[in-house]
């Protein structure tokens, strides 16, 4: 157990220790070990194709909220990559479906966007309680500038500043409810001179393309 905790100590200070899911915006790549009697080493590589998504979704993000994003981005006929296997079942193996609010904030939230491999954040084994937490520099994993990432993440920290109007809604109805047409959560809307009503979430956040009910 010991020599294992050392190996994966060593491998995160050199930014091998990957996420497990699959980011939009790579593949995963497998490369020759360092030892030919070792099996191929787990990698991730750019995906030139979702890297231009995830850009756009950057530049967006700077004037638009997380569901304008996605409402946007499914207007134009784009979606969302789906590579989670277990998902794709989920999905009838669709490869994708269409963009939502959470997948924005998926994508923002995220450093390996930046370059960044971070590991050991958690200590839930007490073999790491020793390790401080690594964050190693992979240019060659970097889709938007340090620079961009970082003026990201300051425009999340404002906008969490503003309390959620869900806090204090009185739409106790609101998660509870289910659209019959696509199964999705309703919540509940007061518009101005309209009467409230409550709506499907999935197409408030994503659009039509999201839900056609």
């Amino acid at each position: 157990m010991r020599q294992t905790v050392t190996g994966m100590k060593e491998a995160a200070r050199q930014g091998r220790m990957l996420p497990p899911r699959v980011p939009v915006g790579y593949d995963v790549v497998y490369r020759p070990a360092e030892r030919p009697e070792l099996p191929p080493r787990r990698d991730l590589a750019v995906n030139a194709v979702e890297a231009a998504v995830v850009r756009r979704i950057f530049d967006l993000y700077e004037d638009f909220s997380q569901g304008k994003i996605a409402c946007a981005l499914n207007a134009e006929g784009m979606r969302w990559p789906v590579k989670t296997p277990g998902i794709r079942a989920k999905n009838g193996v669709r490869g994708e479906r269409p963009f939502r609010g959470g997948d924005i904030y998926e994508v923002i939230q995220n450093e390996l966007y930046a370059g960044f491999v971070t590991w050991g954040k958690q200590k839930r084994s007490r073999h790491l309680r020793d390790f401080d937490t690594a964050r190693v520099f992979r240019q060659d994993l970097q889709i938007v500038p340090l620079e961009q990432w970082d003026r990201a993440q300051r425009i999340r920290t404002e906008r969490k500043r503003v309390p959620p109007r869900s806090v204090s809604s009185p739409y106790l109805l609101s998660g509870l409810l289910r659209w019959p047409h696509c199964g999705g959560a309703m919540s509940g809307h007061r518009p101005r001179n309209r009467p409230p009503f409550y709506t499907c979430h999935l197409r408030s956040d994503g659009g039509a393309a999201a839900c056609e009910g």
